[in-house]
């Protein structure tokens, strides 16, 4: 599979595209912001207006070191990520600008797409911010919207509340 963010400047909007393959235990694509330490004391969550393919996506949040959550941070795939990530599936309706809050205590710790037990996500001692899509849920089951082929996910924000 391959992914990779780039800037839409006509619809002013981050596009998540790629092409994704089952072949060599593959199923999966993922875009993470470069590692930068944020704060957020006092947020409830992350909300993020997007549009979707048929496809569900998820977005990610990982802890410690550092992390960033700004859109345009996301051209670029960030280094060393292979601990727990916090991640949810985020809901449909596809193929329409849709706006959803999402509360830190939705946010599932995995590893490689399956559960952990970790701590609770919070808004404190952010890393990176990411978008995936694979062939599992963010709750490590089978993901009934994954297709191999190609995928599109256009993103306006992501912010905390």
């Amino acid at each position: 599979s391959e992914g990779r963010m780039r800037w839409d400047a006509e619809e002013q909007c981050g596009v998540y595209a790629g092409e994704l393959s089952t072949a060599n235990g593959g199923g999966f694509s993922s875009v993470v912001g470069p590692t930068q330490r944020i704060d957020l004391p006092g947020s409830k969550g992350l909300w993020i207006r997007y549009k979707a393919d048929a496809q569900t996506y998820k977005l990610q949040v990982r802890r410690g070191g550092d992390g960033d959550l700004s859109l345009l941070s996301m051209f670029t795939s960030g280094a060393g990520n292979d601990g727990v990530v916090y991640q949810t599936d985020l809901p449909g309706p596809h193929d329409q600008w849709t706006e959803v809050f999402i509360p830190w205590s939705n946010f599932k710790a995995s590893w490689r797409g399956q559960p952990r037990a970790a701590a609770p996500l919070t808004g404190s001692g952010i890393k990176s911010v990411g978008l995936m899509v694979s062939k599992l849920s963010a709750a490590g089951g089978k993901n009934p919207s994954f297709r191999a082929g190609p995928f599109t996910l256009r993103v306006k924000t992501i912010g905390s509340y």
